[in-house]
């Protein structure tokens, strides 16, 4: 029996809800058969796709300089870099990792979402 997402989206959250509830879960797991897959994603919200609300950021002085260093060319200060990716602080990025999991999950790796 595999773990339905709702489970997996729990696991998810076991560092803001603590030892003791996450403990509490695997036992529940335990219990009644239950397979428990987890996984730990570095850079998750930079895997994700691309924002649906177009977003930009203004160029400061740190990326001006990276940016000449590196391509020896000399960025305008006024112009602004569209975001290509879901960053930490977006808005939406929890919903597009989610999306992108789910996706993974389902398509790939053949879970079943809960109702």
């Amino acid at each position: 029996m595999v773990v339905n997402m709702q489970l997996l989206s729990f696991m998810q959250w076991q560092t803001l809800l603590g030892p003791l509830v996450f403990n509490y879960l695997l036992g529940i797991a335990v219990a009644n058969g239950l397979q428990i897959y987890g996984s730990n994603i570095r850079d998750a919200y930079a895997h994700s796709e691309k924002p649906i609300i177009d977003t930009y950021l203004a160029i400061d002085d740190a990326y001006s300089d990276w940016y000449y260093k590196k391509y020896g060319q000399v960025l305008n200060k006024r112009w602004v870099l569209p975001v290509q990716h879901s960053l930490q602080g977006h808005p939406e990025r929890g919903k597009m990792w989610m999306r992108l999991i789910g996706k993974v999950l389902i398509k790939d790796v053949g879970f079943n979402q809960s109702p």
